[in-house]
């Protein structure tokens, strides 16, 4: 078989170099920081580059399939601390372009997002936030102590906060546009720094807010990412 052959870009053996591409939004991140960046990983860590780009394919592969983006933030606070935007939508952007820019080069169709915006503009309105089920399994694991209705007090409490809501857009634009990044630094403390004011009773480990609670703020992230789903896309779980 040869080369030209080959069903996807992930077999071949080098990265071919990258087009450009002018971004499609530059208010969070600017074209000069994501062209440095993908300029800088392409030229001296290809294999990072490569890693983070190998769940590209005609429909983008599940989350499980491989690391792909979930780590980039770590990589770019390794390598360009300078050049980690200063919102987690403005990281969301980043890696879309990346993701644009790979796709273009080999050839790949673009990827209409998978849901309507989670807001028609970053300052709102801001939707009322749908409601999933519970099975109870969180409640059995913490011994009581952390009950399922503890979760979604914690996430409408904080969804009354603009700069939650901010967070939230954040995380549904990488969702909707099925970038498997993570959840995002300051998402997480504000949940946890919720959990330290409000939930002392719970049993912690570590010595901060954001060791101490991150097995809960594990969970509710994953509650959140369900709510925000269902809010989106409208369907019933």
């Amino acid at each position: 078989m040869k080369e030209e052959d080959l069903p996807y870009p992930e077999y071949k053996q080098e990265l071919k170099p990258l087009v450009w591409l002018p971004v499609e939004r530059d208010t969070y991140c600017s074209q000069e920081n994501i062209d440095y960046v993908i300029d800088y990983f392409y030229e001296h860590y290809t294999d990072l580059l490569e890693k983070m780009v190998e769940d590209e394919n005609e429909e983008r592969r599940s989350y499980l399939s491989g690391d792909g983006y979930y780590y980039f933030e770590f990589y770019l606070r390794d390598f360009l601390p300078d050049y980690v935007p200063e919102t987690h939508l403005g990281l969301v952007d980043l890696v879309y372009e990346l993701s644009r820019r790979y796709r273009k080069t080999y050839g790949l169709p673009e990827l209409e997002p998978r849901f309507p915006v989670f807001a028609p503009t970053i300052n709102g309105p801001y939707p009322v936030l749908a409601r999933v089920e519970d099975d109870g399994l969180l409640e059995k694991q913490f011994g009581g102590k952390f009950k399922r209705e503890d979760i979604q007090e914690i996430i409408d409490d904080l969804y009354k906060n603009p700069a939650f809501q901010f967070e939230c857009y954040a995380l549904a634009e990488s969702m909707r546009k099925n970038l498997h990044l993570q959840d995002g630094f300051d998402i997480r403390q504000m949940i946890a720094d919720k959990l330290a004011a409000d939930y002392t009773h719970l049993p912690v480990y570590g010595n901060t807010s954001k060791y101490k609670y991150a097995n809960y703020v594990n969970k509710i992230c994953n509650r959140l990412r369900r709510v925000l789903y269902k809010t989106m896309s409208g369907e019933k779980e």
